[in-house]
């Protein structure tokens, strides 16, 4: 769905998508979606009409496998967000100008609006988490069997010895 300029010249635009299943791709970040995603809320030019801001509100939920024992887990959303895009015609072109920080806070568009699907993308992969766990203690994978250690009690015995330094264990202080 296009959020269209042209659009909110005329009144504020709303709307309510639902992206069903597999519809997000989420490969890259190591997320699928296996449920609906829902977007819902509003787009309209402020501040002189140069500015689109969108604010909504965003719920459904991914499945991701943890980073420590690969089992697959759900991870919910369900989050508000406000976002404010310019036009690319407002960017800067001095290749080496430091934006400020109320520059920092602003996206920018091109040619007739935005994509409602590029900003629940970037919402999504903002809010996804860099280190995703099933739970705070899980114990993960025993690195000698491969076994998921919160399901199996394994008996691998395992050398906390860094194996760059084994060549040290060979030599005797006198």
């Amino acid at each position: 769905m296009l959020l269209s300029v042209h659009d909110m010249e005329l009144h504020k635009v709303t709307f309510d998508v639902t992206y069903e299943p597999d519809r997000l791709d989420l490969t890259d970040a190591g997320f699928r979606q296996r449920w609906p995603v829902r977007i819902q809320g509003t787009a309209e030019l402020t501040e002189g009409t140069q500015v689109i801001t969108v604010r909504g509100h965003i719920t459904g939920a991914l499945e991701g496998e943890c980073h420590r024992c690969l089992d697959p887990r759900r991870l919910e959303l369900d989050s508000d967000f406000e976002l404010k895009y310019r036009p690319r015609s407002m960017l800067p072109t001095e290749p080496e100008l430091e934006l400020d920080d109320k520059e920092i806070q602003f996206g920018f568009y091109e040619g007739e609006g935005i994509e409602l699907l590029d900003v629940l993308m970037e919402q999504i992969m903002l809010w996804l988490p860099m280190h995703w766990l099933c739970r705070e203690d899980c114990r993960g994978l025993c690195p000698i069997c491969g076994e998921n250690r919160n399901h199996v009690e394994c008996h691998c015995k395992v050398e906390d010895i860094d194996p760059r330094w084994s060549a040290l264990k060979a030599l005797k202080l006198g």
